[in-house]
């Protein structure tokens, strides 16, 4: 990805913008070339010749990852699932890395526990921000991460 980023003249960052860490596989892509360009031909040059590009190197990974490492994306996801629906204590980062393999397994077809609603929801409202406005007051770091885990199991046992 990183590879074909730099190939598209394309900044690859983690989910929460410049400076942050790539967490799981959830990214943030934007261009590095501005200068002289209209909103407008910025869009147009993402929609026709960018994303088309950025699709279909992630199609091509998930199909090798499905056809030479079925077993191991299938334990991934699978562990992943196992550890969200059981877990009493978990951290936002940990939360992202183990959401991201359930993320590809619903858009492989290979993970139908989660549908991509829920799965939407999870990633949102287990966001520090989330869990405190639920809570109604500021929580700190375990606590947080007890709040963040009791919602999760919460949303994967219904």
């Amino acid at each position: 990805m990183e590879r074909a980023a730099r190939e598209l003249r394309l900044a690859v960052r983690g989910l929460f913008g410049e400076g942050t860490e790539i967490v799981g596989d959830l990214y943030q892509i934007s261009n590095q070339v501005t200068l002289g360009s209209s909103e407008e031909e910025i869009i147009g040059s993402f929609a026709q010749a960018i994303l088309p590009r950025i699709i279909e190197y992630e199609y091509a990974a998930r199909q090798s990852l499905a056809q030479n490492s079925a077993y191991q994306l299938d334990d991934r996801i699978w562990r992943a699932y196992g550890v969200l629906r059981n877990a009493r204590c978990i951290s936002g980062e940990e939360t992202l890395a183990l959401l991201s393999p359930l993320r590809m397994g619903l858009a492989m077809d290979r993970f139908h526990e989660v549908d991509l609603p829920t799965w939407t929801d999870l990633f949102l409202n287990t966001q520090s921000a989330h869990l405190q406005r639920a809570a109604g007051r500021a929580l700190e770091g375990e606590e947080r991460a007890i709040a963040r885990a009791e919602y999760i199991r919460k949303r994967l046992h219904r």
